[in-house]
């Protein structure tokens, strides 16, 4: 194998500027070169540079890297490198990246963009991220699925007014100990965000502190977007305060565990498969284990002709509805769906499904209606209606 060319930044030069020759041990990185930033060095990049491309990009101990400029390409054509990586995965050792009006950053053919412990990434307004062809499954990681005890030992990127484009599944995990600790996170507050293939809150071994959140601009999930295990919301999980999203697909509950999803305001148009817990076994521990989406307002539609199913899991063992199961919460805002099924299926074991509306919620319903499954062996429906409308959209019947 051949020995990689690495520049690393010194400042020598003594303006800052990405494209000084003298501020690097090396030269200005180029084609095949992976540009290290480090040492709490600020670094401004305000014109394109020379090459077409450098190889990767790794921004550590507390070092910024600013994007004025268009022609940051990274293109490694390795799936085991990140094309970037902000941070070394140690507590204090984060970085951070932004990119500003005019700047423009791809990451290609590589693995993803990482964004590894106390790192942040900021696609500002005029700013453009675009990370495409994807090497690896994950086209960026926001966190590493670890639990740390300080609660700004996470990862956090925000789309606020610019444009980012990700091609492959992204991935957001890691948050601190604790029921309520904090979370990496993904935050729309204003801009576009395209995920053309999807993304997941993936907590596997923390406690469940991570959350998508949009509250401005618009946010489009050409894959479905699922949340493994999460806090209550509106600490964590999927949670839509404002701005639109559109997306293919909701889970909410794909892990062993508790999981949550909300929205507040804005509109959620969902055209795939919509699950309120759509774990394997949840049934594995002791505890509250359901899976939770709550409507509080805002506007929701989903077009997927068998409407929501709320309990599609399927448990080895028996527990009680208090531990298992999913629940639709519904108070206030607009929910329009083909129907909602509670429990998946007659034949489904140990499986629990609510529906809870009330307040000054509006529901309506088409032809496939509003239909309680009792499953088998430990399981059941609930129905509670303490207010709000329940309306249709079409013919149903109520079973």
């Amino acid at each position: 194998s051949h020995a990689q060319t690495i520049a690393t930044w010194t400042g020598t030069g003594g303006d800052g500027l990405w494209n000084t020759a003298a501020n690097w041990d090396i030269g200005v990185p180029g084609v095949g070169t992976n540009a290290v930033i480090n040492n709490g060095n600020t670094v401004n990049y305000n014109a394109p540079m020379a090459a077409a491309s450098i190889a990767s990009l790794f921004i550590t101990n507390t070092s910024t890297l600013n994007i004025n400029a268009a022609g940051f390409t990274t293109e490694s054509t390795n799936d085991a490198a990140a094309g970037i990586k902000i941070g070394d995965g140690s507590p204090v050792l984060g970085g951070a990246l932004n990119i500003n009006s005019g700047g423009v950053v791809t990451v290609t053919n590589s693995g993803p963009l990482w964004l590894s412990t106390n790192s942040a990434c900021v696609v500002n307004a005029g700013g453009t991220l675009l990370i495409t062809n994807a090497l690896a499954s994950d086209g960026m990681l926001v966190g590493d699925n670890k639990r740390y005890a300080n609660s700004s030992y996470v990862a956090t990127l925000t789309v606020n007014g610019g444009t980012a484009t990700v091609d492959q599944r992204v991935t957001i995990a890691g948050s601190t100990s604790g029921s309520s600790g904090v979370g990496s996170q993904l935050i729309v507050s204003g801009g576009v965000l395209n995920l053309l293939d999807g993304g997941r809150i993936n907590n596997t071994t923390d406690d469940g502190g991570c959350r998508f959140l949009v509250y401005g601009g618009s946010a489009n999930l050409g894959g479905s977007f699922s949340v493994y295990k999460s806090n209550p919301s509106p600490n964590a999980g999927l949670v839509i305060s404002n701005g639109v999203v559109n997306a293919n697909g909701i889970q909410i509950g794909t892990g062993n565990s508790a999981a949550y999803g909300a929205i507040y305001g804005g509109v959620l148009t969902n055209t795939g498969v919509f699950t309120v817990s759509d774990t394997t076994n949840a049934a594995t521990s002791s505890g509250d284990r359901r899976s939770r989406f709550f409507i509080r307002g805002g506007t929701t539609v989903s077009t997927i002709p068998e409407g929501i199913i709320v309990g599609k899991q399927a448990n080895n063992a028996a527990a009680a509805s208090s531990r298992i199961g999913g629940i639709l919460d519904i108070n206030d805002g607009t929910l329009t769906a083909e129907g909602i099924t509670l429990v998946v299926s007659n034949e489904a074991i140990n499986a629990y499904g609510t529906l809870n509306l009330s307040g000054s919620a509006t529901v309506y319903l088409g032809s496939v209606g509003l239909i309680g499954n009792a499953g088998a062996g430990s399981s059941g429906y609930f129905v509670n209606f303490s207010g709000g409308t329940l309306g249709a959209s079409a013919n149903y019947a109520i079973d």
